[in-house]
């Protein structure tokens, strides 16, 4: 479904798409975490990220598409790194 979303109709902005397919990916690597399942998570965040990586690049897309793919990296990037953890600074 989250794949089928990136062919919706012209009429819907390309924003939009992106983000309904950012959040389908991240929402099913939630439910990978959830089952104990933290490679499938991973795999279901890498490729929302490879696909907007994909789309940034690709110089046959739209503007509009790929500006918005590159707004929605940061969510795809935040959830493939790790958290911050606090340092002592000595």
């Amino acid at each position: 479904v989250a794949h089928q979303l990136m062919e919706l109709p012209a009429d819907v902005a390309d924003d939009d798409r992106l983000a309904a397919f950012v959040v389908a990916h991240l929402n099913l690597a939630d439910c990978h975490a959830d089952l104990n399942q933290p490679v499938a998570a991973a795999d279901c965040v890498g490729c929302a990220h490879r696909r907007l990586l994909a789309l940034l690049h690709d110089e046959a897309q739209p503007a509009t598409l790929r500006q918005a793919a590159a707004r929605h990296l940061r969510e795809t990037l935040a959830a493939l790194l790790p958290p911050c953890q606090s340092r002592t600074l000595h």
